[in-house]
C-alpha cells in the first residue's frame, strides 16, 4: 500500500489549526480493531499497518515502512489514509475502510 505525505504550504496562523497526529499503542490498536470485529462478525482482524490518530478521533493507517523516513524534517499536515473515526466507543469506517475490511466481514456488509 502507498502512503500519501502533503506538505504544510499554510501561513503560521493556519498551521495552529492543523490536526496533529500521533501514533497510537499496540494496546489501544487492538481495542480498534475488537471494536470492528463485534459488529461486523470478523474472526481474528489482522491490519498489519501502524495506526495514527488526530486530535479529532480520525483514525489513518500507514505502511509500518514509514519508519525509515525521518518525518521530523518535514513539516506535514496529514499522512495515511483516513480509515475510520472513534465516536463513544464506536467506529465509523471510512468509504476507504469499509473497503479494507468488506472482504472480511460476515455482517453489516
Amino acid at each position: 500500500m502507498n502512503f500519501i505525505i502533503c506538505h504544510n504550504f499554510l501561513n503560521k496562523a493556519a498551521y495552529k489549526k492543523v490536526s496533529m497526529l500521533k501514533f497510537i499503542s499496540k494496546k489501544q490498536k487492538k481495542e480498534i480493531i475488537k471494536y470492528l470485529e463485534k459488529p461486523y462478525n470478523i474472526e481474528k482482524l489482522k491490519i498489519s499497518h501502524k495506526f495514527l490518530k488526530d486530535n479529532r478521533d480520525k483514525i489513518y493507517i500507514i505502511n509500518k515502512k514509514i519508519d525509515e523516513i525521518e518525518l521530523n524534517n518535514y513539516k506535514l499536515d496529514l499522512i495515511g489514509l483516513y480509515f475510520c473515526t472513534l465516536i463513544h466507543n464506536e467506529i465509523r469506517l471510512s468509504v476507504e475502510g469499509s473497503q479494507l475490511i468488506g472482504k472480511y466481514a460476515k455482517k453489516n456488509t
